[in-house]
């Protein structure tokens, strides 16, 4: 984990702080640098790119630029710009970091071996948020793991090495190269996910990247949870339901509370066009529908809840799908309700509620087996804590005066941290970027 406090206190002894930019300032949502390379051109053109460069790098006594590489490649390697400012972001903490020493009224410059021209890479810093100036290997002909391009850099600036201190993760270039310089140098180590199956998935290995990458600022283990494991379900979950939607044609979707509040949240920001509702039915509520019918089917005409939908839940055993229907088909005599779970128990698929349901999860008579009582564990895990539904009238649901209030924390807050914002935009890039790779 990145100590931002001791970053901070070592930087204080010094007037001048140089950060490195791939994988310190800037993160790549990619395993491997070459992960660019391959999503480019794809998987045999990420050969011919490796190789090109390493042509280039023999032939060119100077560093190599992006127009080097392009003479020895069958492509245009031009074309990975685009990909490279796609998949960059800030690093969190470490402009944290900069925004602190900036602040208090340090001087901070990026400098990096790479051979993107300087114009493109400060683009990149500038769009991730980074205003400082920069220098760059291919444009002055030199590399920080030799050591020459901070000596470079002091002569240009015309600062003493002992007044600057650079920062970065890679040990020959950011350590070993700034000694050579005198400079002194603060080493970063990379924070990554402790969870086997980021380690071992070979699938979506920008998916897995961007999860882990995106661990960085985060100490609670609960949290981290969240953000790796439940925050990528209920993305995952979200877009199933609208595969299916679209496999069995229906015309709207309900997502049921309490325990489909996130989710719901989720889906209306993936699939706007979508029409999908929020429908408030609790236990007690189906109750009181059966003494009080008449409430409860005003409150399902209000939400069009009848005729071609589906409603979207954890799932038990369906039976809030049958209750529902019964009072739907009051309304609309044609109605077929559909049912789309996270996962049943085997109870579910024996009782067959209808043809058009399906469950996400345990698609096989072990895996039920296996995952019998994780329902309950989902409703608490995910479920929203607003006040529950007791009773309709006016078309409305009634709710339980308790003072509760949604407020989540832990595992809440790291799957929302996950999806929030351009995260969703990202992860729908890579959906169709991937889709002729796999």
């Amino acid at each position: 984990m990145i100590e931002i406090e001791s970053i901070l206190k070592k930087a204080e002894q010094y007037d001048v702080i140089t950060f490195d930019v791939f994988d310190t300032l800037i993160i790549r949502d990619v395993r491997k640098p070459a992960d660019i390379f391959r999503i480019t051109y794809g998987e045999l053109g990420r050969y011919l790119r490796v190789i090109a460069e390493i042509i280039a790098r023999k032939t060119t006594k100077k560093e190599v630029s992006l127009k080097d590489i392009d003479r020895f490649f069958l492509l245009k390697a031009e074309r990975e710009i685009e990909t490279e400012k796609q998949f960059c972001r800030a690093n969190p903490v470490i402009q944290k970091v900069v925004n602190r020493l900036i602040g208090s009224g340090k001087q901070v410059f990026a400098i990096s071996d790479m051979y993107l021209d300087d114009e493109t890479l400060s683009g990149i810093l500038k769009k991730s948020g980074y205003d400082i100036p920069l220098m760059v290997s291919c444009k002055y002909g030199c590399t920080k793991k030799e050591g020459k391009l901070f000596n470079e850099f002091l002569t240009k600036y015309g600062f003493s090495p002992d007044k600057v201190l650079h920062i970065g993760d890679d040990f020959l270039s950011d350590v070993s190269g700034a000694k050579k310089a005198g400079i002194e140098s603060l080493h970063i180590e990379k924070d990554v996910s402790d969870q086997a199956h980021l380690k071992s998935n070979l699938k979506n290995i920008e998916y897995t990247s961007f999860i882990d990458h995106g661990l960085n600022g985060i100490s609670d283990p609960v949290t981290r949870m969240g953000y790796e494991i439940v925050g990528p379900i209920i993305l995952s979950f979200c877009n199933w339901v609208h595969e299916k939607k679209k496999e069995f044609g229906f015309d709207r979707l309900f997502f049921l509370s309490r325990d489909m509040r996130m989710v719901y949240d989720v889906y209306r920001e993936m699939y706007g066009d979508d029409e999908a509702c929020y429908l408030r039915i609790s236990r007690k509520s189906l109750a009181y529908a059966k003494d009080n019918p008449d409430d409860f089917i005003e409150y399902l005409k209000k939400e069009k809840c009848f005729g071609n939908c589906a409603i979207v839940d954890t799932g038990w055993v369906g039976i809030a799908q049958v209750e529902i229907e019964k009072y739907c088909k009051m309304i609309d005599s044609s109605t077929d309700l559909g049912g789309l779970y996270m996962g049943t128990k085997k109870a579910y698929t024996e009782l067959e509620r209808s043809a058009r349901s399906d469950s996400y999860f345990y698609k096989t008579g072990y895996e039920r087996f296996k995952c019998a009582s994780v329902t309950s564990f989902w409703e608490s895990l995910i479920g929203s804590n607003e006040s529950r539904v007791i009773a309709y009238h006016d078309g409305s649901a009634v709710l339980e005066d308790t003072g509760c209030s949604d407020e989540r924390g832990g595992i809440g807050d790291g799957a929302r941290a996950f999806i929030k914002g351009s995260r969703l935009k990202i992860i729908r890039r890579w959906k169709e970027s991937m889709s002729g790779l796999h």
